[in-house]
């Protein structure tokens, strides 16, 4: 008795300063308050959106330029520069020109709208929108993407002008998280040869209907879908891109599934099978793996 008088009062300050400890912990730490212990867990996706052609890590400073710039400049605009003027930052110095950088600039042209590190995207990119702002941008765009080009002519490439260049590789980049998210809400869906629904879908029926979802008209058969796409080295490979697969169960083109990043597809097999994650380049689909494709709107 005379050793449990003690630790019940140990235990009695301990149960007291209990609160004043949750009270600390929950201070610094909110996310544990009642309330979220008790509410659903909401688990937000904070990786980068894949887009066709732009390195995942230089598409999130394009959108974070694009939304400070002053007259409207578009990530899609920022991404087509980049691509133009320096490959994404591979090519960093024009030995003829002198211009230099991920935006190709010219020294004046840096000291006035740079400021940072001119091979830096992060540094370099709202200065390419600054300079586009600076040259009319919100009122004239294509007169202001040909003075950023040093373009004095309509048609200063040839049949075309930097701006004409420009439009035509903004118009390619296009957020991929959407494709990849919807096909994963196909993942369990049983296969049907033939089917185009939730009862039952084969692989270019739910090519079809993920793409559709987005806007993007396909043909209804992988083969035919093969011939109205852009093929693309397997090194290029990019979450919501294609890949088709020959001599499954019919010689030539005859399968295909969205590719997930990693080696991995999203792939409605076949009959006894449902919509599944499974390997592109081992085990069966890698012996009948045929190339990969991007879809161009």
């Amino acid at each position: 008795m005379k050793l449990l008088l003690p630790l019940l009062g140990v235990l009695g300050l301990s149960l007291l300063g209990l609160p004043l400890l949750v009270v600390a912990v929950v201070a610094t730490q909110p996310w544990l308050a009642v309330g979220a212990l008790l509410s659903p867990m909401t688990v937000r996706d904070e990786r980068p959106v894949a887009v066709r052609g732009v390195p995942s890590e230089q598409w999130s400073l394009m959108l974070a330029a694009a939304a400070g710039s002053s007259c409207g400049v578009t990530p899609q605009d920022l991404a087509a520069i980049a691509k133009t003027e320096s490959d994404f930052g591979k090519n960093l110095l024009n030995p003829r020109s002198g211009a230099f950088g991920y935006g190709q600039f010219d020294a004046p042209t840096w000291a006035t709208f740079g400021a940072g590190d001119p091979n830096n995207p992060a540094d370099a990119l709202p200065a390419i929108a600054r300079v586009l702002c600076a040259r009319g941008y919100a009122t004239n765009r294509a007169r202001a993407l040909n003075s950023y080009g040093g373009c004095t002519t309509p048609l200063c490439l040839g049949a075309t002008g930097y701006a004409g260049q420009i439009d035509q590789l903004a118009a390619l980049v296009q957020p991929l998280g959407g494709v990849v998210a919807i096909a994963r809400d196909w993942l369990g869906v049983r296969y049907h040869f033939g089917g185009c629904s939730r009862n039952g879908v084969d692989c270019s029926c739910l090519v079809q209907l993920v793409y559709r979802a987005v806007g993007i008209t396909l043909p209804r058969i992988a083969a035919d879908q093969w011939t109205t796409v852009q093929h693309i080295p397997d090194s290029q490979l990019a979450p919501g891109d294609l890949v088709f697969f020959a001599n499954t169960y019919e010689p030539g083109i005859s399968h295909v599934g969205i590719y997930i990043g990693n080696g991995q597809q999203i792939n409605a097999p076949t009959e006894g099978q449902v919509v599944s994650i499974q390997p592109v380049f081992s085990g069966y689909w890698g012996q009948h793996f045929a190339g990969a494709a991007r879809v161009v709107r």
